[in-house]
């Protein structure tokens, strides 16, 4: 699990976001792992987004310099090589 200072390089633009009703971390985790697309699961001011990256790059933890209040992630998978394939 990765905490302030911490974020994903990419923010908003990392992907696409599905926002879920959960009451922490571990139930958006347990609602990540049981998606095929989600990548990171989420827990910001309370509420859960499993986040669709796009790359796996643009979801790698970076640290801030400003802390975000009540938030935690967790990576749960790479980006499915599939995912561009033609």
């Amino acid at each position: 699990m990765i905490k302030q200072p911490f974020t994903y390089l990419d923010n908003l633009s990392a992907g696409n976001y599905n926002r879920l009703n959960s009451s922490d971390i571990l139930n958006c985790t347990d609602s990540c792992c049981g998606s095929r697309t989600c990548n990171i699961a989420l827990f910001y001011n309370k509420t859960c987004y499993l986040i669709d990256c796009i790359t796996s790059a643009g979801c790698l933890p970076v640290k801030r310099n400003q802390s975000l209040l009540d938030f935690e992630m967790v990576l749960v998978r790479t980006v499915s090589p599939q995912k561009f394939s033609i």
